[in-house]
């Protein structure tokens, strides 16, 4: 992070689309003077039925709670970094992306294609330390795609031809006038309002999910590799909101709620929030974030058998 007084960094943000035309609205209230009150849609959803957020982070300590499951509790509740690795066949990836017709021509997306699979190389794979590395580095159309490419690998594991087609067709050189736009956005200043920084996280979440191949669930991906850099100025975390998480949240009995998808993913982002908070005042010591709550969420084993027996996710107790 840059220290006070540091000079504001350029930092390019892919926008490829303009924003949906109607207002948004993510804190669920209208301003009506100096007063702020729910609006009829935060209304609406506080009668859903879904639980309140006190039952979901009870579910959730008593998970916790289990002898069985201290390994887990270690990392949701500690504060070791997380470090979300996922090892990549460096030589599977530079094969899938060698095959992609047309080729790319030279210029800033193969650049970053190409330092994304260096760095894959280098480590064998990806991890979020490394994402974090380039989001806070991207100071250029090269860097966008580079941090692109890493977070698309990182979150398939496996290469398949078509999806890397229609991710690198999305930004490749010559649509990036047209489809593409690398718009240079500094640091949000003081006093700039709620409404213009959710307004532009709302463009962001709709040009992803527009991209070929990108549904929500990449789409939320790119959005939570983009705040991995605090310096960015968003006001809450960003999170992955994919399959995975939806289906642990459906058995927690809570689900994202909202006029539209964008509004979905904002009540989920700050749903984990206060579940942070309030693991950490209930549980002494505690130092949970939104991440942590986010990853425990997706976490679920690949294979059912393992060799000392691994202890059940979240999403396997709450569905035995």
């Amino acid at each position: 992070m840059g220290e006070i007084g540091e000079p504001k960094r350029e930092l390019w943000i892919p926008l490829p689309f303009a924003p949906p035309a109607q207002t948004f609205d993510p804190l669920g209230k209208e301003d009506i003077g100096a007063t702020i009150i729910p609006s009829a849609a935060a209304v609406t959803s506080a009668q859903a039925g879904r639980p309140d957020d006190g039952s979901v982070v009870g579910l959730i300590e008593r998970y916790l709670d289990d002898r069985a499951h201290e390994k887990v509790r270690s990392w949701v509740l500690g504060s070791e970094p997380l470090v979300q690795r996922v090892e990549l066949d460096i030589e599977a990836w530079r094969k899938r992306f060698s095959e992609i017709q047309p080729p790319l021509s030279p210029g800033p997306t193969l650049d970053g294609l190409d330092a994304a699979l260096s760095e894959i190389n280098r480590n064998a794979g990806m991890s979020r330390s490394d994402l974090e590395r380039f989001s806070m580095n991207m100071t250029s159309p090269a860097d966008a795609a580079r941090l692109w490419v890493a977070t698309m690998c990182w979150g398939s594991k496996n290469p398949r031809l078509w999806r890397l087609t229609q991710w690198v067709n999305s930004v490749k050189d010559g649509l990036a006038d047209q489809l593409y736009r690398m718009l240079t956005q500094s640091q949000p200043e003081s006093g700039v309002g709620e409404q213009e920084t959710f307004g532009g996280l709302t463009a962001m979440y709709w040009a992803s999910r527009r991209l070929d191949g990108v549904g929500e669930s990449y789409g939320t991906k790119w959005l939570w590799a983009l705040g991995l850099d605090s310096g960015r100025d968003f006001p809450f975390h960003l999170l992955v909101l994919d399959r995975r998480v939806h289906d642990c949240l459906k058995l927690l009995g809570w689900r994202p709620s909202g006029e539209s998808a964008d509004r979905r993913y904002v009540d989920f982002c700050k749903a984990a929030s206060r579940w942070a908070d309030m693991l950490n005042i209930r549980i002494a010591d505690a130092n949970c974030d939104p991440y942590r709550i986010e990853q425990l969420l997706f976490d679920r084993p690949t294979r059912r058998k393992t060799d000392p027996p691994k202890p059940p996710s979240l999403y396997e107790w709450l569905d035995p």
